[in-house]
């Protein structure tokens, strides 16, 4: 019963991730397909409560974005935010969560073979 609803628990949230990332796709065709149905791009202004600070040397110039040359995170789902940290945790648990089945059903395995 536990094994079922963990298996039906992955399932249903690897079934949400294309999901709901195959609804945004028509949108996403009709603005790559057609570029003047995309929305008009205007100057690039600094959010609300962001200031422009003096750039530091390295910054300017790259195509790789550098550390310590962007701007904080304003919001959770920004880059380097906690949802983005939180995320990370989740990946690291399910991978050691994966490790830890390995690991248990390895072992149960050899302990089968060795007893007569």
């Amino acid at each position: 019963m536990r094994r079922a609803l963990v298996i039906l628990t992955l399932l249903v949230l690897t079934l949400a991730i294309p999901l709901r990332t195959a609804a945004a796709q028509p949108a996403l065709r009709s603005a790559t397909l057609n570029p003047a149905a995309a929305a008009p791009v205007g100057p690039v202004t600094p959010a609300p409560g962001v200031t422009v600070e003096e750039v530091p040397p390295g910054c300017v110039g790259n195509s790789v974005g550098q550390p310590e040359c962007g701007v904080k995170p304003q919001n959770s789902g920004d880059r380097g935010g906690w949802a983005q940290e939180l995320l990370f945790l989740l990946v690291l648990a399910g991978m050691g969560l994966i490790f830890f089945v390995i690991v248990r059903s390895t072992r149960a395995r050899a302990r089968a073979q060795s007893q007569p």
